[in-house]
């Protein structure tokens, strides 16, 4: 059986490999060459819907259509979720850097903006308490106050 000068066969083994290419690009990150493929390979469906004459047969092509369309579709998504990342580097970078504590643009830090960023440790040289002097405390018990 011929179909556009082609068998059903060499049909089948392209259809199959642009397929598998499709899907082996979105695995890859190459989203961009993915959607290539996928829409090569759902313009061959719907060539292929074209000259099909059994409706079981057009069935089962019109289900496969509609799951290959899903995985474009997903692809697609993933692509716009990368190209928002890519659009906005600056303002993420710059929220980021305020939330670590950088100074900003007057040359001062903004601690007090960002509730995460914990304020310096006290120094350690002034909350040292003299010798003695909790020892002889009134409000220790007896056993820990000096005889």
């Amino acid at each position: 059986v011929e179909f556009n000068g082609t068998t059903v066969s060499e049909f089948l083994d392209d259809f199959t490999d642009a397929l598998r290419q499709s899907r082996e690009s979105a695995i890859l990150g190459k989203y961009e060459d993915s959607l290539v493929f996928y829409d090569g390979v759902l313009a061959q469906i719907q060539h292929r819907l074209k000259n099909v004459s059994e409706q079981s047969l057009k069935e089962k092509w019109n289900e496969m259509k509609d799951t290959i369309q899903d995985e474009a579709r997903t692809v697609k998504e993933l692509t716009t979720i990368l190209l928002s990342f890519k659009d906005a580097p600056n303002a993420a970078n710059m929220s980021r850097s305020r939330s670590l504590g950088a100074a900003s643009f007057d040359g001062k830090e903004n601690h007090e903006e960002d509730p995460q960023v914990w304020p310096a440790p006290p120094d350690p040289r002034r909350t040292i308490a003299p010798r003695g002097s909790l020892t002889n405390a009134p409000d220790l018990p007896g056993w820990a106050q000096k005889a």
